[in-house]
């Protein structure tokens, strides 16, 4: 895999959930981890498996903004999920493994 990293995914009305993030060479999909055991983890109404074919990465302004927007443009299923990483300096990091 190209990177992994934990980072709040933003759901429906303010709720949040920490996720592990695994990108691959053409997906991106969320893992949800309870007792050191893994399942997968799919938002609200979203796919869990996202392409990475047509995702725009962009960060959320906001000098101490820890949020990036992922968006797939793909016309079919068009999403976006809004991740919050642990840092502000982390984004720069993540931006560069999505893209």
């Amino acid at each position: 895999h190209r990177f992994e990293g934990v980072a709040m995914l933003m759901q429906g009305r303010g709720k949040m959930q920490l996720v592990v993030v695994i990108v691959l060479s053409d997906v991106l999909f969320f893992l949800l981890e309870s007792n050191h055991k893994y399942s997968f983890f799919t938002p609200d109404n979203k796919a869990g498996v996202v392409s990475l074919q047509k995702l725009l990465v962009r960060e959320k302004a906001g000098q101490e903004s820890r949020g990036i927007y992922l968006i797939s443009s793909n016309p079919a299923d068009p999403e976006m999920f809004e991740l919050k990483v642990h840092k502000p300096k982390d984004k720069h990091v993540w931006i560069r493994a999505v893209r």
